[in-house]
């Protein structure tokens, strides 16, 4: 075997695994795989679950630090009154869409794998990720893999509260809500209601999140920008009115000093020779009146 050959081999070899480690680091960080295997658990790890009943779902130790919770609820009494379960506080008036007799409501906590699963660009996570997910329940499976989704009046949404404690900010940031989706996507960006409380209309995932020190400096660069292009237009304005009114004043002052010229040509006439006038178009000219010199007879 050649050199050439080997080398083939030995790059493809080390391709391979370059791939099977990123496909592997995929799956690890992908929501769906994780929802799926959580519902999973906690149809294997939870038998003969109670309506109205909070379950903590057991999760292997690789994944310590996230936090799963679900609870089988009758829609027509979480309608009716409420909930308050978990860092969600649930008002009356909430419909599943589609309409179904019991729903199971997972509450998510991603404590400091967040950051893995989730990603907003241009900002920073600052506290932990939490979900609340609503899905078809049955007899015979305590969560099944078809989602429901939450809908509620405007005037009474859903409160999600975070603790103190979780937020990691200095004294002058001010943290803002970020709804995430699937995939770990951006969905939005609101402020905080009170402190460390966000608000919704719907299901799904929810943050705390500070502008990058990298979106911050272009934030300060497009305001110095702003600022400077503001200043151009004042000076360029203020400097287009001075231009005019010097204008003015030059046109002024050559039609003063032509009416003081004819004003004396006017004097002068007055006191020698009358001088006629006559017109021009629509201005008057002076005249003097010709006189031939009489002939003379020489000697």
């Amino acid at each position: 075997m050649d050199l050439h050959k080997c080398w083939k081999i030995t790059w493809s070899i080390v391709s391979f695994i370059i791939f099977l480690s990123f496909l592997e680091q995929s799956k690890a960080y992908d929501h769906a795989s994780l929802e799926a295997f959580v519902r999973d658990k906690a149809n294997q790890e939870i038998s003969k679950p109670r309506t109205g009943t909070l379950y903590n779902i057991p999760l292997p130790s690789n994944f310590s630090g996230m936090k799963f919770s679900i609870l089988r609820v009758r829609s027509d009494s979480l309608r009716l009154r409420g909930a308050s379960y978990s860092h969600f506080n649930l008002p009356p008036s909430i419909k599943p869409d589609p309409e179904v007799k019991r729903m199971a409501i997972v509450f998510e906590n991603f404590g400091n794998w967040s950051s893995r699963y989730y990603h907003v660009p241009n900002h920073t996570i600052v506290a932990p990720v939490l979900g609340l997910m609503a899905y078809n329940t049955s007899a015979t499976a305590l969560v099944l893999s078809k989602r429901l989704n939450l809908s509620m009046p405007e005037e009474n949404p859903i409160k999600v509260r975070f603790f103190r404690s979780w937020v990691r900010v200095e004294k002058e940031e001010k943290p803002i809500c970020a709804k995430l989706g699937n995939g770990g996507r951006l969905i939005g960006l609101k402020n905080m209601s009170k402190p460390f409380v966000c608000e919704t209309e719907s299901e799904g995932h929810y943050t705390l999140v500070v502008p990058s020190l990298e979106e911050a400096k272009n934030r300060d660069k497009r305001q110095r920008h702003n600022n400077r292009t503001r200043w151009i237009v004042v000076l360029g304005i203020g400097s287009g009115f001075i231009v005019l009114l010097f204008v003015v004043f030059v046109l002024v002052g050559v039609k003063v000093v032509k009416r003081r010229k004819m004003e004396k040509m006017e004097e002068k006439a007055e006191k020698g020779e009358t001088i006629g006038e006559f017109w021009v178009g629509q201005s008057k000219m002076p005249s003097a009146s010709m006189v031939r010199t009489q002939p003379a007879l020489e000697n």
